[in-house]
């Protein structure tokens, strides 16, 4: 996820991987909303191009944005016990037998 922006404060509270993405999950006091609008404005201010940005029922909201190289997720929810917000930073592995974009 080299490049990607991360929002903070910010506590990070699991990691999860596999050979095609990497997963940090974070926790913050900040309202989903207001870190869904910081995610917005700095991708666009790094050059990133946001090609998916929606809004569940469940009040989450994900943001697929791609430049060159592989491809970024942010996955915005309220916290389960109702404190602040969950938010998982995902991006997509690099291939290291994939020919350079």
């Amino acid at each position: 996820m080299q490049g990607a922006p991360l929002y903070l404060p910010a506590d990070r509270i699991a990691t999860r991987g596999s050979a095609e993405a990497l997963e940090n999950v974070f926790w913050s006091e900040s309202a989903p909303d207001s870190i869904a609008a910081w995610y917005r404005w700095m991708l666009d201010r790094q050059g990133w191009q946001i090609v998916g940005d929606a809004r569940m029922p469940d009040g989450s909201v994900t943001i697929h944005a791609e430049r060159d190289g592989p491809p970024f997720w942010v996955i915005i929810r309220p916290h389960p016990t109702g404190s602040g917000t969950e938010f998982s930073v995902i991006g997509a592995l690099r291939d290291s037998a994939a020919p350079e974009p």
